[in-house]
């Protein structure tokens, strides 16, 4: 990835400023890692101002395309009210899925979720989760039965213990 090749002067003189650019190329054009990247980069204010709501958006964009860092990350994002509003049995949803997906930090957020929700809110939280599950197994993304999706990388959400 280019945005590799300046950040970290790999042949080239490093130059983050030239790496953050190709950073943001590669996420516009639906680059799982590069969104991953760019959204750390704004969550921690390096190269760019901090900001926590520019960093959900692109965890999101990476998390509705099956990776469990950004689906951890966005799900912890949604649970605290980090640069989103605070969403518990959506965070639920994001974390259930990112601890499917095999993330070593997302279980102890999702029992937080869980304690926080009610039965009947957990139950909706649930149905939420299956619901993204499916839409990022299609392959056409988030959003994809509404005619929002598109051609994506394939998922990598598997099947333990959560999902049916």
């Amino acid at each position: 990835m280019l945005g590799n090749i300046y950040s970290q002067g790999q042949g080239v003189q490093k130059d983050p400023a030239e790496g953050l650019k190709w950073y943001r190329k590669a996420a516009e054009r639906g680059n799982t890692k590069a969104q991953v990247y760019l959204a750390t980069f704004y969550a921690q204010g390096q190269g760019v101002p901090k900001d926590l709501a520019e960093s959900a958006k692109w965890y999101k964009k990476a998390a509705e395309q099956g990776d469990s860092t950004a689906q951890f990350n966005y799900g912890y994002s949604l649970l605290q009210g980090q640069g989103v509003a605070q969403d518990t049995g959506e965070a639920y949803a994001w974390l259930a899925l990112s601890t499917d997906g095999g993330n070593k930090g997302a279980p102890k957020f999702l029992e937080e979720a869980t304690r926080r929700l009610t039965l009947p809110g957990l139950e909706q939280a649930k149905a939420r989760m299956l619901k993204l599950y499916e839409e990022i197994q299609s392959g056409m993304g988030v959003g994809a039965a509404a005619g929002k999706g598109k051609e994506k990388e394939k998922p990598r959400v598997r099947r333990i213990g959560i999902m049916p």
